[in-house]
C-alpha cells in the first residue's frame, strides 16, 4: 500500500476536521482507525457506510481483536468485532496500516469508541475493549 498522510484534528475524542473522505483510500471504500485521549475513531466512508451502517449499528459494544483475524493474518491485521450479542456479530478486518498509531496492549478496561461518516458526523458512541 502506497504511504498516505492523513490529516486528522482532533477535540478530545471528537473529530473537527479530517481531509479522510478525500483520499483514495476512502474513495475506495476503505475505512480508517484513528486515536485520540485513548478513544477509537472508525472513519468509515460513505461507499462502505451503504452497507455496512445497519449492521454496525446493532452493536452493543466494540472488541478489538487481535486475535480473531483468518489464519495467516494475525500479524498484519486485526478485527473490529461489533458485538451486537449473536453469534455472527458484524466484523470488519482492517490492516494494520489503516490505524493512526497503536491501540495499545490488550486490557479489559473499556475505552471511548466510535463510528464517522462523511455525512453524518458521529453516527455511533460506543465502548471498546482490546483484546
Amino acid at each position: 500500500m502506497n504511504e498516505q498522510f492523513i490529516i486528522i484534528v482532533n477535540n478530545g475524542t471528537d473529530i473537527v476536521f479530517t481531509d479522510f473522505w478525500e483520499t483514495e483510500l476512502a474513495q475506495s471504500g476503505l475505512c480508517f482507525l484513528s486515536w485520540n485521549a485513548v478513544a477509537g475513531m472508525l472513519l468509515v466512508p460513505e461507499l462502505t457506510a451503504k452497507t455496512t451502517m445497519s449492521d454496525m449499528l446493532e452493536a452493543k459494544g466494540i472488541i478489538i481483536d487481535r486475535r480473531s483475524c483468518q489464519p495467516g493474518l494475525q500479524s498484519t491485521h486485526f478485527d473490529v468485532v461489533f458485538d451486537d450479542g449473536s453469534n455472527r456479530p458484524y466484523v470488519l478486518s482492517m490492516a494494520h496500516e489503516m490505524t493512526g498509531r497503536s491501540f495499545g496492549s490488550a486490557c479489559n478496561r473499556p475505552r471511548p469508541f466510535s463510528v464517522w461518516t462523511e455525512s453524518g458526523g458521529k453516527v455511533i458512541t460506543l465502548k471498546a475493549t482490546v483484546e
